[in-house]
C-alpha cells in the first residue's frame, strides 16, 4: 500500500485525482480557475450516486509522479458540494479522503497548517458536512520521511478532534476495499482524492 502515491477524495461519486505532476494540464477544478492556488487537483467525474462502479473507477485512476495536497482537495470538494446543494442538504453530505499521508502539504499563505485545518473544520460544521479519512499504511520504505508522516497524521486527527471527521487506517488493498460500507441515505454525497441526487436509497460509501 506504500505504492499509493496520491490520494483520492470521493463525493458520492465525485472523484478527484490529486495529481503528482507539476503541469497545468494535470489541473482541472473550478476553484483553480476562479481564484487559483489549487493546482494538481483534477475532477475525474461529476457528482452522482455512488454505485458498484466506484471501485473500478478508483482502481483505474492513473498514477502521477508528484504528490498533491490533500487539504486543497478537501476544499475543492467542499466548494463543489456547496455549489451543488447549498444549504438544502445540511448534515447529509459526506467527503471521503483516501491518502497514504506520506508527502508534505504546502505552507499556507497565512497562519499555520493547523489554522488551515481549523478554518476548514469550521466551514464543514457550518455546512453540515462530515469527512471520512482513510489512511493507507503498509510496508514503509526507508525513504519515507517519518516527520512528514507524523505531521499529516496529526493534521488529519485534528479534523477528528474537531468533531467533523472519522479516521481509519488500512494496511492492504483488500482492507481498503473492506472499508467500504453500505448505509441508507437521503440526498447524500461522498469523496475519494472527485455527486448526489434527491431521495432515499441504499448506497455504498467510502
Amino acid at each position: 500500500m506504500n505504492e499509493v502515491r496520491h490520494f483520492w477524495l470521493g463525493i458520492s461519486c465525485l472523484i478527484f485525482k490529486v495529481s503528482k505532476t507539476f503541469r497545468y494540464v494535470d489541473t482541472d477544478n473550478e476553484l483553480e480557475k476562479q481564484v487559483g492556488g489549487y493546482e494538481h487537483i483534477v475532477v475525474r467525474c461529476p457528482i452522482k450516486i455512488v454505485d458498484e462502479n466506484i471501485v473500478e473507477t478508483v482502481q483505474k485512476l492513473p498514477r502521477g509522479t508528484i504528490p498533491g495536497d490533500f487539504l486543497d482537495a478537501i476544499v475543492v470538494g467542499m466548494d463543489m458540494l456547496i455549489k451543488k446543494f447549498g444549504s438544502s442538504n445540511k448534515g447529509k453530505t459526506h467527503l471521503c479522503l483516501i491518502t497514504d499521508a506520506q508527502y508534505p502539504i504546502k505552507e499556507p499563505y497565512e497562519g499555520t497548517k493547523e489554522d488551515q485545518v481549523d478554518i476548514i473544520s469550521q466551514q464543514m460544521k457550518a455546512h453540515g458536512m462530515k469527512l471520512d479519512c482513510i489512511i493507507t499504511i503498509g510496508k514503509l520504505s526507508k525513504a519515507i520521511n517519518q516527520k512528514i508522516l507524523a505531521e499529516n497524521d496529526h493534521l488529519l486527527s485534528q479534523f477528528s478532534r474537531k468533531g467533523v471527521a472519522k479516521m481509519r487506517h488500512v494496511g492492504t488493498p483488500t482492507s481498503l476495499l473492506g472499508a467500504l460500507r453500505t448505509r441508507t441515505i437521503s440526498s447524500v454525497a461522498i469523496f475519494k482524492d472527485e455527486k448526489v441526487v434527491q431521495g432515499s436509497s441504499e448506497e455504498r460509501l467510502l
